[in-house]
């Protein structure tokens, strides 16, 4: 049984360093502005309530992005060792 490896491409690398930048940067952040925006400031205007949404939204985006990076983590490993990630049918799509 002939198994090839699979090198990682370079838009993997991109993505990974991309996606754990932005999760080292954003999330210290966001969390600060969340404790700022719900235990310091006392009076909510629209301001307030707007920004506050923009930081949920955005802790959102910053908790899907770990799961991203799994979905990628077949470019780093063959086909052979894929199968522990994803399911038979997810592979084959691709």
């Amino acid at each position: 049984m002939n198994q090839e490896e699979v090198s990682p491409c370079p838009i993997c690398w991109i993505q990974w360093i991309v996606y754990t930048s932005t999760i080292a940067v954003g999330l210290p952040l966001n969390l600060s502005a969340l404790w700022l925006l719900f235990f310091k400031i006392r009076r909510f205007t629209e301001t307030t309530i707007y920004l506050a949404n923009l930081v949920i939204n955005d802790m959102l985006l910053i908790f899907s992005l770990p799961f991203k990076m799994v979905k990628n983590i077949t470019c780093f490993f063959s086909q052979d060792t894929a199968f522990l990630f994803f399911s038979p049918q997810a592979i084959l799509k691709q």
